[in-house]
């Protein structure tokens, strides 16, 4: 965690990592790498991450709620990128048509 504080992204996924290569059931571990995951904008890996945390360890709560939140990050963004391209087609739409 010293590595995610001081916003050492690289330090910090290399160290869970080790980690997971020592114990590859590391449930917290997997958790941490997932938010770290996350936070880059890779959210699908974050799921799959937590996913795998929550088969690790079903009864630790926050894992779940990490999950549903990147999961619902992932709902919005898909609809922030639908409206996007509509905008879009809309624009195009009038540009070319007048």
């Amino acid at each position: 965690m010293a590595h995610q504080e001081m916003l050492d992204t690289i330090g910090a996924t290399a160290d869970y990592q080790k980690a997971l290569t020592v114990n590859p059931e590391g449930s917290l571990a997997r958790h941490n790498l997932a938010s770290l995951t996350a936070k880059k904008g890779n959210l699908k890996e974050g799921e799959k991450l937590l996913t795998e945390a929550i088969e690790r360890n079903p009864e630790e709560p926050h894992f779940l709620v990490a999950r549903a939140i990147n999961i619902s990050a992932q709902v919005i963004i898909q609809k922030h990128v639908w409206i996007i391209n509509a905008a879009f087609n809309w624009t195009l739409t009038i540009l070319t048509h007048g």
